[in-house]
């Protein structure tokens, strides 16, 4: 899995463009890290490594900014006791895979939820459902 990674990693790195590197920055008043591509590139970069991951165990926890305190808890108990996967949103390296996110101050929880929604709205494209035509829900549980 760290390959896989890795060779996104590469990829994104490849891609980049300095003039949008510039261009997104200037939406910001700090400074944030960023590869500097749009999405158009970061798609077919999901569309061509997506095949090396599609065989992996559908079952993800999705951590945002997980707590550094509990990072050993949560491994004992979610990783090594079940054997889940987790994926974590931070601004930093996490022991668990990590999407890092630029930290700005004041915004980071607007950072974490696009990025989460993000993540979403890519897995669900990815597994073939049309998020622009959603299917009504049916009610689960009481008949009444």
């Amino acid at each position: 899995m760290q390959n896989i990674v890795e060779a996104i990693r590469k990829a994104l790195k490849e891609e980049a463009s300095k003039s949008v590197l510039i261009d997104t920055q200037r939406w910001f008043k700090e400074e944030i890290k960023t590869y500097g591509l749009k999405s158009a590139s970061i798609n077919k970069i999901i569309k061509t490594h997506f095949a090396e991951i599609k065989h992996l165990p559908k079952d993800v926890i999705v951590l945002i900014d997980p707590f550094e305190a509990e990072w050993q808890r949560i491994k004992e108990r979610y990783v090594d006791a079940i054997n889940l996967t987790l994926i974590a949103i931070a601004p930093k390296e996490t022991p668990f895979k990590t999407i890092i996110i630029p930290a700005l101050a004041g915004y980071d929880a607007y950072l974490q939820l696009f990025a989460g929604w993000n993540l979403l709205v890519q897995t669900g494209i990815a597994c073939g459902i049309d998020i622009d035509k959603p299917k009504r829900a049916r009610k689960v549980g009481n008949a009444y």
